[in-house]
């Protein structure tokens, strides 16, 4: 069943209708830019990386910060045609699409074929590893995968999957992502020990074979640890205040040639742990980019002058994704090392363990699953509401089926972020327990889903049946 909903899911991922194909013809690798030959090459990656519910709401936070990053980001990719912007968070970018203008979704749609702006993982949100089951983090996938797909073609397909703030990850997990078609996977936390013997011996970069029973190819994928975390490297952090690139000598404090080095001697040091001629540097942190001007501006001046001085270091940058960088090692042909199993449990110093720390503060939020997923022994079902009795439609043998994920996204939102902060847990499990759920229902013998009804209360306590009258819609 699980290969079935993977295949579904890796749908979506490929297309193969004409239209698609010559539509694709100037995105996706296609828009990436050509690497410079003998020469070391750094991909800067600018992205932001938007918790789907931390500190605050989901709403919360898509009113207070979210929607101006993409507002802003938009307008910088608009205003350069070198600039790149990688975007992960489903959750967010469906809020902010449907509130467009038919304009400016006309000019999102164009930085998106033309390669501009480029989605990694596509996933309603980037989901916990350790606790969540495998039928929500499929379900969450196809949320997102679909309205990208529907929304863009096949140039909103993500090539590689972005898990770079899980504690920890799992082969099962990334045995789902390499059925669904991703060619790569990066992430940013695995543990102390394991990352400083993998820095010393340059494997930070594998095959990972995550599953022995569905076997290779199906199962393998091309996954990377980023260096230090998925934020800038130190030194150019400039939303957090760090020095800029000052370049006209006529104004004081004129740092061209400081920052250069700077970041050459970075470059040189990150080099020494990776084997391809290509290093990948995430340009941005959580909630960054409600400036987008200033770190564009910035980072422009800096390209600039790095690309002025490569005859003295030999290092070429320009603006990438991981999708491009996936592409340009994968070209390089080089041999890996192969893993095959988890990277749990996560530590990042000695007694400091992270790994399914999302539950252990509030035990009471693993009731934010429906009662389908709240048993690792369960198996794939859908949830069955009682619908005799309503009327001429729905005959005593009739029933409706839930379609959870499709109308209520902060269902996926508290099941697969599982937030250890309280607020967060109390607002998940407060909207779960009150909101009105607009229900799609099959009833038994036909094939076409219907609107059939309003469910106060879907979500119950353990112990308790999900077999509750549901209120007609006339």
């Amino acid at each position: 069943m699980r290969n079935l909903l993977l295949a579904a899911v890796a749908t979506l991922l490929l297309c193969s209708c004409s239209a698609a194909q010559r539509e694709a013809a100037s995105c996706g690798y296609n828009a990436c830019p050509k690497p410079v030959p003998g020469r070391y090459n750094v991909h800067l990656v600018p992205h932001t990386h938007d918790d789907v519910g931390w500190l605050r709401t989901v709403d919360q936070y898509y009113y207070y910060e979210v929607q101006f990053i993409i507002d802003t980001v938009i307008e910088e990719l608009l205003d350069n045609p070198e600039r790149k912007f990688t975007y992960v968070e489903m959750a967010y970018f469906f809020r902010w699409w449907r509130e467009q203008s038919a304009d400016k979704q006309a000019k999102v749609k164009q930085l998106v074929k033309n390669g501009q702006l480029q989605f990694a993982l596509g996933g309603w949100c980037m989901d916990d590893e350790a606790t969540t089951h495998y039928v929500d983090i499929i379900d969450q996938h196809t949320q997102g995968l679909r309205f990208l797909n529907d929304t863009f073609g096949d140039c909103g397909r993500p090539r590689v999957a972005w898990q770079v703030d899980p504690f920890g990850h799992s082969k099962e997990h990334t045995a789902m992502l390499a059925q669904m078609g991703f060619d790569g996977l990066y992430y940013g936390r695995i543990d102390y020990q394991d990352q400083a013997l993998r820095r010393k011996t340059r494997r930070m970069e594998m095959v990972w074979q995550a599953s022995q029973d569905i076997g290779s190819p199906r199962a393998d994928l091309f996954s990377g640890k980023l260096y230090d975390g998925y934020c800038q490297p130190g030194g150019f952090g400039f939303e957090y205040g760090d020095e800029p690139v000052q370049d006209d000598p006529q104004l004081y404090d004129y740092n061209v040639e400081q920052k250069v080095k700077q970041f050459v001697d970075m470059v040189n040091s990150r080099r020494q742990v990776y084997s391809s001629d290509h290093l990948m540097l995430t340009m941005g942190c959580d909630f960054q980019y409600q400036n987008a001007r200033k770190n564009f501006k910035i980072y422009d001046k800096l390209i600039k002058a790095v690309n002025a001085r490569t005859a003295a270091h030999n290092i070429t940058v320009y603006y990438s994704t991981p999708s491009c960088y996936t592409k340009s090692v994968h070209d390089q042909n080089l041999m890996w090392t192969v893993k095959s199993d988890d990277f749990f449990p996560y530590a990042h110093q000695a007694h400091a363990f992270w790994t399914a720390t999302s539950l252990a503060g509030r035990r009471s939020s693993a009731t934010c699953e429906p009662p389908r997923t709240n048993s690792r022994r369960s198996s794939r079902r859908p949830v069955w509401l009682d619908c005799s009795g309503r009327g001429r439609s729905w005959r005593p043998s009739s029933i409706c089926c839930v379609r959870l994920w499709e109308l209520c996204s902060i269902t996926m939102e508290c099941l697969v972020r599982r937030s250890r902060w309280l607020p967060m847990t109390t607002h998940c499990e407060s909207r779960l327990e009150s909101t009105r759920l607009t229900l799609c229902c099959k009833v038994r013998g036909e094939s076409h889903w219907r609107q059939c009804g309003i469910l106060r209360h879907v979500f119950l306590q353990p112990g308790k049946h999900l077999l509750l009258p549901i209120h007609r819609l006339e």
